[in-house]
């Protein structure tokens, strides 16, 4: 694509999103039906790994915040009801992620990060850009991200506890 036209592109985003965060977020209350068997994954690995640990979410594009008030309301309903919860949210947009009307008020230990993911990509040498960019949505990238929290949670033998095997033979796209 041409970095230009890319450029302004998203330059448009952000002007429309910073323009209109409060009316965009009063249109997205609702949450994806997606969401409901990421937090029964994400549930199944936080009873995986045990113990006393706040539970942490990152949202990269957290937009007015509605996944981490979902998230709150399952966790909270969960057997995990009196762990510790940590947010943390980036979007291009703080107006967005904080507008009066939008949940971020509503959730506790909240971190929020104003960055331009997307802007700051568009900064770097092309030569130094990706030739393809993936998300966690792949069913091989799911199971590389379950490795890495596997090698994390076990040391240094990276031997899957029962829990881990688990979740990775029921990883699916949501």
């Amino acid at each position: 694509m041409n970095r230009d036209f890319a450029s302004s592109l998203i330059q448009l985003n952000n002007t429309f999103y910073r323009e209109h965060a409060a009316s965009f977020s009063d249109t997205r209350r609702a949450p994806w039906p997606g969401w409901v068997r990421t937090m029964d994954i994400a549930l199944e690995q936080i009873d995986a790994v045990g113990g006393e640990q706040p539970v942490r979410a990152f949202d990269l594009a957290c937009g007015n915040m509605r996944f981490e008030h979902f998230a709150l309301g399952r966790l909270s309903s969960s057997p995990f009801a009196g762990r510790p919860l940590e947010f943390y949210g980036v979007d291009s947009c703080q107006d967005l992620a904080t507008d009066e009307g939008g949940y971020a008020r509503r959730i506790p230990n909240l971190h929020f990060q104003e960055v331009d993911v997307l802007g700051t990509l568009m900064k770097l040498n092309p030569a130094d850009m990706p030739d393809v960019v993936f998300d966690a949505s792949g069913r091989h990238h799911r199971h590389q991200l379950l490795g890495v929290h596997e090698r994390r949670a076990h040391g240094a033998q990276g031997r899957p506890c029962r829990g881990a095997r688990r979740a990775r033979s029921s990883v699916r796209r949501v």
